[in-house]
C-alpha cells in the first residue's frame, strides 16, 4: 500500500529545494529555460505524483538489481520514489544545468531515505548519454518519463524516448508510461467567447470585426478554469502513442475523422487534452480531461483550445468565420494536420454526408487530406509588426 502522507513528505521537501534561487546557465538578468512555479505546480499535482509512485511500486520491487533511467528528471521527483521503492541504480537525465543541479541537492536530502540506492543526475541531453555512463556499462532494466506538456507530445517526448528506449534499455524492459493518446472534442464555452468574440452592446452592431479573428495560429491555453464548456462530441483519440515501440515517423501528416454531434450547441473551439496508461492494459491511466485533476494540477496541464469555425467542402475558411451550429445527430468530420511530428496540430470541421455503408461509421483516414491554406483575413495582417496606438 502507498503511504500519501509519505509521498505529500517527499513533495515538500523537494518544493523547498525548488524555491532556492540558482542563475546557473541562465546567467543574471537572463530568462531559465523553465519557470519555478511550473514546478511548483506539478509538484502538488498529487494526482500526477501518485500516479507515478503507483506505477514504480508495481514495477521495481520485481526487478532484481534493477537500473532506472529517468528521462526529463526535472526537480528529481522519480529518481528518489524509484531510489526508495529499491532500484540499485538511478540515472536522472535532465538537460536544463539549473533543475539538475537542485535535482542533485534535493536526492541529497532525501539520501536517508533511499537506502542504498546510487543515484546519479547527468546534466545533458538524454540523446547524448552513450552506454559507458551508466552502471557497469550495462543497459537499463526501466525507463520512466514525464515529459508531457498541455499537448500530449508538446515537450518532444516521441523525439527522445524512443533514442533512449532503442539505445540504453535492455531487450524487454519497462517503459512507464507505456502509452498515451492526444484527444480532441468539440466544445460550446460561451463564458470565454465573451474575451474572444467581440459582440453587440448597447445598440451597436460590432460583429464586423469579427473578420480578425484568427482560427488557425492563435491557441488558448485553459487552466483551472471554472467557466462551463459544453462537449458537443465525443473525446476523439486524434493521435495514439506506444512509447515501446512508436517513433516520430510513425505521426502521419494528418488525419480525418467522422463523427456525430452528441448535443446542440454552437463549436466554439477544438478542445486538446490527453490520457496516458502505465501498462498495455490500460489498468492505471493518468488524463488531463476536464474535472481529473487538482487546481495545481489544472494549472499545470490545462488545456488546448483552439478557436473555431465552419470549414468548407474543400476544407478551407472564408473571408469572415462561419459560425458552426450542430444538431443532436449530424455528421460531422474532423480534419487533424500534425505539426512538427505531432508536438503540435490544427483542426478543421466541415459537414458531412455521413457513411455511406454500416461499415464505415467513425472513419480514419490518414495523410489523405487536401493542401490548407489560410484565408487572407488571417495571412493579410502582419501581426508580429502591429504596434500600440
Amino acid at each position: 500500500m502507498i503511504d500519501r502522507g509519505v509521498a505529500k513528505k517527499r513533495l515538500v521537501l523537494c518544493t523547498f529545494w525548488l524555491a532556492l534561487d540558482f542563475q546557473g546557465s541562465s546567467g543574471a538578468g537572463k530568462k531559465p529555460l523553465f519557470e519555478y512555479d511550473d514546478h511548483y505546480v506539478m509538484l502538488n499535482d498529487y494526482g500526477r505524483n501518485e500516479y507515478y509512485l503507483k506505477a514504480l511500486a508495481a514495477a521495481v520491487p520485481h526487478c532484481p538489481a534493477c537500473t532506472v533511467l529517468d528521462v526529463g528528471a526535472g526537480s528529481g521527483l522519480l529518481s528518489i520514489m524509484a531510489a526508495q521503492l529499491g532500484a540499485k541504480h538511478v540515472v536522472a537525465m535532465e538537460a536544463n544545468l539549473d533543475l539538475a543541479k537542485l535535482a542533485t541537492m534535493t536526492i541529497a536530502r532525501n539520501q536517508a531515505s533511499l537506502k542504498d540506492a546510487n543515484v546519479t543526475v547527468l546534466a545533458m541531453l538524454s540523446s547524448q548519454v552513450g552506454l559507458e555512463l551508466l552502471p557497469a556499462a550495462q543497459k537499463a532494466d526501466l525507463l520512466v518519463t514525464e515529459t508531457f506538456g498541455t499537448m500530449l507530445l508538446g515537450e518532444g517526448a516521441l523525439n527522445f524516448v524512443p533514442d533512449v528506449r532503442d539505445r540504453l534499455l535492455k531487450e524487454g524492459g519497462t517503459v512507464i508510461p507505456a502509452g498515451g493518446c492526444q484527444y480532441a472534442t468539440l466544445v460550446e464555452i460561451p463564458d470565454l467567447m465573451q474575451a474572444w468574440s467581440p459582440a453587440s452592446w448597447d445598440g451597436f452592431n460590432l460583429s464586423h470585426l469579427e473578420s480578425l479573428q484568427d482560427t488557425v495560429y492563435w491557441k488558448a491555453m485553459v487552466g483551472a478554469s471554472r467557466a462551463r464548456h459544453v462537449p458537443l462530441s465525443e473525446r476523439i483519440c486524434v493521435l495514439e502513442v506506444d512509447l515501446y515501440r512508436s517513433t516520430n515517423n510513425d505521426v502521419p501528416k494528418n488525419r480525418s475523422f467522422r463523427f456525430q454531434a452528441k448535443r446542440k450547441g454552437m463549436v466554439h473551439a477544438v478542445l486538446f487534452d490527453w490520457d496516458i496508461w502505465v501498462d498495455r492494459e490500460r489498468t492505471q491511466i493518468l488524463s488531463t480531461a476536464h474535472g481529473s485533476r487538482n487546481f495545481a494540477g489544472d494549472v499545470a496541464w490545462g488545456w488546448l483550445l483552439q478557436l473555431h469555425e465552419e470549414a468548407g467542402d474543400d476544407w478551407q475558411l472564408g473571408e469572415t468565420p462561419s459560425k458552426l451550429m450542430v444538431d443532436v445527430g449530424d455528421w460531422l468530420e474532423m480534419g487533424v494536420e500534425f505539426i512538427a511530428k505531432g508536438i503540435s496540430m490544427h483542426a478543421r470541421v466541415r459537414r458531412s454526408q455521413g457513411p455511406t455503408t454500416s461499415s464505415s461509421n467513425n472513419v480514419v483516414l490518414d495523410s489523405t487530406l487536401p493542401s490548407w491554406t489560410s484565408s487572407s483575413r488571417i495571412l493579410s495582417i502582419k501581426r508580429q509588426g502591429m504596434k500600440e496606438a
